[in-house]
């Protein structure tokens, strides 16, 4: 399972609306599933994750990506929690604050 609901306990900006999906035929942005599709297959190739230490909650774990969609798109930043039966997507939207 997966979720990127915002809680107070679990903040997530979760904006794949913001990022241009360059594999989109129409050239538009990325959907839930569609972002959730580029993170299992980006996974699965080996892409390098960090851990980071989260605020909130205090002492869990986060896995950062940052993802390279392509020379005339932002660089993508994802963060994930994993929980003990879901994956929490924290953030999906550009590392530079204002691409596309």
């Amino acid at each position: 399972m997966r979720s990127a609901k915002f809680s107070i306990t679990r903040p997530t900006r979760w904006q794949p609306e913001t990022v241009r999906n360059p594999d989109s035929w129409a050239n538009g942005a990325f959907t839930d599933d569609t972002a959730w599709d580029l993170i299992a297959s980006r996974l699965e190739a080996g892409e390098p994750v960090e851990e980071v230490a989260l605020r909130k909650p205090p002492g869990a774990k986060g896995y950062v990506m940052k993802i390279s969609l392509g020379p005339d798109v932002c660089l993508l930043y994802v963060k994930l929690q994993l929980g003990p039966k879901k994956v929490f997507g924290r953030s999906f939207h550009c590392d530079e604050p204002g691409s596309w």
